[in-house]
């Protein structure tokens, strides 16, 4: 996260994450409790880039919404970060980055030969 985004670091969330029990029910009124088990959740219920990819999506959506506790994270680098939500898509890391890697290609072909401002 630190090198895609600011304000989600080890220190306001990282830790609170990895001390989450995604079982434990949360406070009615502890908020950030709940979205972290949320985030939690996604990778304990598939532990791989699937998963990953959930929690991701789901920060994202956090911080697009402003919600308490994740307004302050800015993704900086949403073409790399949304990779990262895109890999869950396919049915392994390597078969993700491969067509990942292809479709960037192309497109920084096609800007190449029509111009920047087409092809952003």
């Amino acid at each position: 996260m630190g090198s895609v985004a600011v304000g989600f670091t080890r220190s306001t969330h990282g830790a609170r994450l990895l001390k989450r029990d995604p079982g434990r029910l949360p406070d009615e009124h502890d908020r950030e409790t709940s979205q972290d088990q949320a985030i939690a959740r996604r990778i304990v219920d598939e532990p791989s880039h699937r998963g990953v990819a959930a929690a991701l999506e789901l920060i994202s959506d956090l911080a697009e919404r402003k919600t308490v506790g994740f307004d302050s994270i800015s993704i900086d680098r949403r073409v790399e970060y949304r990779d990262g939500i895109r890999l869950g898509q396919f049915a392994s890391p390597d078969e993700g980055f491969a067509e990942i890697a292809r479709k960037t290609l192309i497109r920084k072909a096609l800007a190449a030969t029509a111009g920047a401002e087409h092809y952003p």
